[in-house]
């Protein structure tokens, strides 16, 4: 069976992103022995914020994956067939067999595909962290200050023995 429709995602309190419109997909489906090979195919534009300058930006994402079905019978009558069968996740069918619930294989496959650094851009300068000023749009004035960072004041701190007494005597003999 093959056919696409226009699906919309329940959004972020399912675990994924915003998405813009709608999932157009489409699935394959082919009866095997005792189980069903679904191959489906999405396209989606994810709305992400981006971990630099938290700036909203969207993503296109194109999903290409196949499952395979049983019901809870032939599971049962083949036990330890999902750890054999480990480059595609078996799941489970309804009982009556009738039904195909795609939404948590799309799910995970969605989430695998986005990236874990998620950036507007790959040049994004992020946020100001003197006055939180997002530099993309401005330059605030911040950046060249030099304005130290407290997280590394205790180390300003610290002298080693004889450090200063090297490079004293470098800066005498004209060495640098």
């Amino acid at each position: 069976m093959e056919g696409e429709e226009r699906w919309e995602p329940g959004g972020e309190e399912n675990g994924l992103p915003a998405l813009a419109g709608t999932v157009r997909f489409a699935v394959e489906l082919e009866h095997l022995p005792h189980q069903i090979l679904a191959h489906v195919q999405a396209e989606a534009v994810a709305l992400l914020v981006c971990d630099r300058c938290l700036g909203e930006f969207s993503q296109p994402v194109r999903l290409d994956y196949a499952e395979i079905y049983q019901t809870p019978e032939e599971r049962q009558r083949w036990p330890g067939r999902e750890e054999e069968e480990v480059d595609r996740p078996t799941r489970l069918l309804d009982p009556a067999g009738t039904t195909i619930d795609l939404e948590e294989g799309f799910r995970e496959n969605l989430l695998l595909d986005l990236p874990l650094k998620r950036l507007c851009r790959p040049d994004c300068r992020g946020l100001c962290p003197v006055c939180g000023a997002n530099l993309n749009e401005a330059d605030c004035g911040h950046a060249g200050a030099g304005a130290p960072d407290l997280r590394w004041a205790a180390l300003e701190r610290l002298r080693f023995p004889g450090a200063a007494a090297e490079g004293e005597g470098r800066e005498k003999d004209g060495q640098s």
